[in-house]
């Protein structure tokens, strides 16, 4: 699987548009089988009803959770933001947003995203508290 530009497909700006190639391969949808029994399981062990799935994984680009494009990290030269989101190379810059992570599942990354913003937001509130960071 991969993305590209494709040579014919033009933007409102004449820029090529991205292509993507994808395919559910073998393993995948024995994979996403097994993953439905064992939901099936779980659930009836904890005494609830199951009450039907879908008959195969979603359509390739039908749910897009667009992760590390800000990527997380220690090293600036690796990375774009520290653990908290803070730009190596802007100081005053934060990223709070699914750009941060690494990578990620195929649910939304909503929730991951509150957590991430609040933890920044708190770390911010401690350094202007400790007088590390001055408002602009």
């Amino acid at each position: 699987n991969f993305m590209d530009l494709d040579p014919e497909v033009k933007d409102p700006y004449g820029m090529p548009v991205a292509r993507m190639h994808f395919e559910w391969d073998e393993n995948v949808l024995k994979m996403w089988e097994h993953s439905k029994d064992v939901c099936r399981e779980v659930l009836r062990a904890a005494g609830g009803e199951f009450v039907g799935s879908a008959d195969a994984p979603e359509i390739p680009g039908w749910s897009l959770h667009e992760t590390g494009t800000c990527r997380m990290g220690n090293d600036p030269k690796k990375f774009v933001t520290n653990r908290f989101g803070q730009t190596h190379d802007v100081p005053n810059l934060y990223v709070c947003d699914a750009s941060v992570f690494l990578n990620c599942t195929d649910k939304t990354t909503t929730i991951s995203i509150l957590a991430f913003s609040l933890r920044t937001s708190e770390h911010l509130i401690e350094n202007f508290r400790r007088g590390e960071h001055k408002a602009p």
